[in-house]
């Protein structure tokens, strides 16, 4: 027994070697070869302890001491993974610690350690298959289950939003060792610990779409308020929050639900823009939450579930909406400008289209350089726009103005083309101070 435990700790440290940097997180996998070799573990064992083995197990199961047999063995193996989950494992409190140490045992166990109990078991047992398949259930059994118990934990948990990232993370693994479970588990006597395995990532995925329910909960139930005219919603941040798990631990069987949610969301926002007693300003409400989801969308990697033609049509979105609020806000504007082509304008006329566009464009600007833009990118785009279009059809008028007036032109005209495109650069900016001084 002293000799087989003395290799039962040659062995541990062995892997501990080979398994150190990936234990200590300096690399993401496991080393290939220690997944493809299933016999490191008969290699590593001195020879002729295998083969005595081997000689003492035909002997005792044909003398009838068969469960005598597969105890002593069962316990000899018990002890070796106990041995190597103390050594290879990082005990942690915090809870993301914890699932790291828990990926790490899963993959260690799955791909490295149950292979080559079962390989050794068959080498041992030879000519014995049952009994060989009844000793890996047994000394196996307790480890995967206490692997799949904490799983368990987070599909038996309440459903709250913040446990996302965790569940989703955990779910991930589980998933992807399935194929493990499936190769490893074959026998009568240890299918039941795949079945366990294929339950518990069913209980996760349920758990997963309750969550999913709780974002639409937020959702329907939200009545925050904008803290800043035109600003973001807080349901926005929350919810893109919540799925920026679903881009680092998702995969592509939550397209759907991600897509179904953010488009519940917007069609909150729309609901919310429809408040503002200026169109123009729901427009911008919904200029800065469709940016604001199209950039975490991007950032969180969504982008690789959902697809580049779903983030082609949120940029699309914010256009069509920049549009509608140019429309709301200057097209009155840009109205006064309007020369005639027909007959030539009288003098009087001009005078009074000039007045009503200096009107117009004061209490515009006004009011809307107290509004928010979250994205500075966004900001200057529809500044930039607007300072295009005003700036050439302010200056045609002015030059017809100059043109029918002459000299007494300059008493009526209040702006220069280029103090139109300064005060331009004040929309969306909260310039507390100025507003003041043009109020002066």
């Amino acid at each position: 027994m002293e000799e087989r435990r003395w290799a039962n700790l040659a062995v541990v440290n062995m892997l501990k070697c080979n398994l150190n940097k990936y234990i200590q997180d300096k690399v993401h996998r496991i080393p290939e070869i220690l997944i493809n070799d299933h016999n490191f573990l008969i290699d590593e064992l001195p020879s002729q302890l295998v083969s005595d083995l081997h000689e003492k197990v035909k002997f005792m199961v044909r003398t009838g001491f068969e469960k005598e047999c597969v105890d002593q063995y069962c316990t000899w193996r018990r002890e070796f993974l106990d041995l190597a989950e103390k050594e290879l494992s990082i005990q942690e409190i915090e809870e993301k610690r914890r699932i790291k140490t828990w990926i790490k045992e899963s993959n260690v166990s799955l791909k490295i350690l149950f292979p080559n109990e079962r390989r050794l078991c068959d080498r041992i047992f030879l000519g014995f298959p049952s009994v060989a398949d009844c000793s890996f259930a047994q000394i196996c059994g307790e480890f995967t289950t206490n692997l799949l118990d904490f799983a368990n934990g987070f599909a038996n948990g309440s459903h709250m939003l913040n446990l996302l990232p965790s569940v989703l993370q955990v779910f991930g693994v589980l998933h992807e060792l399935i194929p493990e479970f499936e190769s490893v588990f074959l026998d009568q006597f240890s299918v039941s610990l795949r079945s366990e395995a294929a339950t518990t990532g069913r209980r996760l995925r349920k758990a997963i779409n309750g969550m999913f329910m709780q974002l639409e909960k937020l959702i329907n139930c939200d009545t925050s308020q904008v803290a800043c005219p035109g600003g973001i919603c807080p349901v926005t941040v929350e919810v893109m929050n919540h799925l920026s798990a679903v881009g680092e631990f998702g995969s592509s069987w939550l397209s759907a639900e991600v897509t179904r949610i953010i488009a519940l969301l917007e069609s909150h926002l729309e609901a919310k823009s429809k408040d503002y007693s200026n169109p123009a300003l729901g427009f911008v409400f919904l200029m800065n939450n469709e940016r604001y989801i199209e950039k975490k969308a991007k950032q969180y990697q969504l982008d690789k579930i959902l697809g580049n033609h779903w983030i082609r049509q949120r940029a699309a979105k914010v256009r069509e909406n920049s549009e509608h609020y140019r429309r709301s806000s200057w097209e009155e504007v840009l109205g006064f400008l309007k020369l005639s082509t027909e007959q030539i304008e009288e003098a009087e006329s001009m005078k009074k289209k000039l007045n009503l566009f200096n009107l117009r464009f004061k209490e515009i600007w006004m009011d809307q350089s107290a509004w928010f833009m979250h994205d500075e990118e966004l900001r200057e785009e529809m500044i930039a726009s607007l300072r295009k279009i005003l700036s050439r059809t302010y200056g045609l008028f002015i030059w017809s103005f100059n043109k029918i007036l002459g000299k007494d032109a300059h008493e009526c005209i209040r702006y220069s083309v280029l103090d139109i495109e300064d005060l331009l650069k004040d929309l969306f900016g909260w310039r507390g101070e100025q507003l003041a001084e043009m109020k002066d």
